[in-house]
């Protein structure tokens, strides 16, 4: 029998409290907090991370393991460890069976490796994941190929894909944007090294003029940071393709950047506020944004005069993401094309 663990629930996230490293682990480098106050009481005192804990009748990842995932483990350093840790649920209605651990040894302060697990069907592929990840890290120069995770293990399970990953350093740049009193500033900083990195990554990918290989969701929860800024890794490449338009990964960037930007203190925009407040008006944050934009375009081949044309009709093909739907976009973009002055137009 499964030995019960005290667990808090903090939405996604199964967070056991036994050992106490764990829990200090996601508060410092998973946890994305509502606002620099929230950040600042989970650093200093991490029990008041939890909503609320519960004793659940088994550890999470032991169950996850006894379901199957630990013969993803065979062959690996891992096989036959006692192992706990974190376990990410799925995303309600959007991603069914889909799992992530990530790994602790006995006495270890920080994950070993991230397990992931998804039933097969279309969209995502944790296969596509993992042999995009071994040809990239393959064919990349050293400095780029280093920001991508090393596949330790990759198999089918059943109707199961699991993929097991090493960890990268880091934490993503969505948590260090809502930890921080200054939120513009942090985005608009991360964004740009960001925006740097995916240059450098598309030029070294290229196919042809303005196609690359890319990343399909390329955000800032997905784009890990040193506490300096300086970027450390790219994660979660499910969505990965061969052959991208060089900038539909740059404008996804910037787009979820601005939508997801706190006014301050945890508070947030309504959708078409925070759209204009990246976009259409202009103030010092959507300057640092499309000074990066630019030149992300230009050392990619792009004519950045064509980026507004570019944006919207991006914005026009982007299918719905929730909570916004195509509708959303489509206004958006009128909003873009429409607008005598906007960001792109400086």
């Amino acid at each position: 029998m499964m030995r019960e663990v005290p667990v808090a629930e903090l939405g996604r996230f199964l967070v056991p409290l036994e050992p106490r490293a764990i829990a200090r682990w996601f508060a410092r480098r998973l946890h994305v907090p509502a606002s620099p106050a929230a950040a600042w009481r989970a650093l200093v005192v991490p029990r008041t991370l939890p909503l609320r804990a519960r004793a659940v009748e088994r550890d999470p990842v032991a169950r996850l393991l006894a379901d199957g995932a630990a013969s993803a483990l065979d062959g690996t350093p891992l096989a036959g460890r006692e192992l706990a840790g974190i376990v990410v649920r799925d995303f309600p209605g959007k991603t069914r069976g889909r799992r992530l651990a990530f790994l602790f040894e006995p006495g270890a302060a920080s994950p070993v490796a991230a397990l992931k697990l998804r039933a097969r069907g279309p969209g995502a592929s944790l296969h596509r994941e993992g042999e995009a990840l071994r040809s990239l890290r393959a064919r990349l120069p050293a400095d780029l190929a280093r920001a991508l995770p090393e596949v330790v293990a990759l198999r089918e399970l059943g109707d199961d894909e699991v993929l097991v990953l090493a960890l990268l350093p880091g934490r993503p740049g969505l948590a260090s944007v809502r930890s921080s009193a200054w939120p513009s500033l942090a985005a608009a900083r991360r964004v740009q090294a960001a925006l740097e990195w995916l240059a450098q990554f598309q030029l070294a990918t290229a196919r042809q003029q303005g196609r690359a290989a890319g990343h399909g969701d390329f955000w800032l929860r997905n784009v890990l940071f040193d506490a300096r800024g300086g970027l450390t890794g790219v994660v979660d490449w499910e969505r990965s393709s061969d052959d991208a338009c060089v900038l539909d990964d740059a404008f996804h960037l910037v787009l979820t950047t601005a939508l997801d930007l706190p006014r301050g203190w945890g508070r947030r925009r309504i959708a078409e506020a925070a759209f204009r407040h990246g976009f259409i008006d202009d103030n010092g944050f959507s300057r640092a944004m499309m000074a990066a934009l630019r030149a992300h375009a230009q050392a990619v081949g792009i004519d950045p005069r064509s980026l507004r044309e570019r944006f919207a009709a991006h914005l026009r093909r982007r299918p719905a993401s929730p909570p916004h739907d195509e509708n959303t976009w489509r206004c958006f973009a009128d909003l873009i094309e429409t607008a005598s002055r906007c960001a792109f137009s400086g």
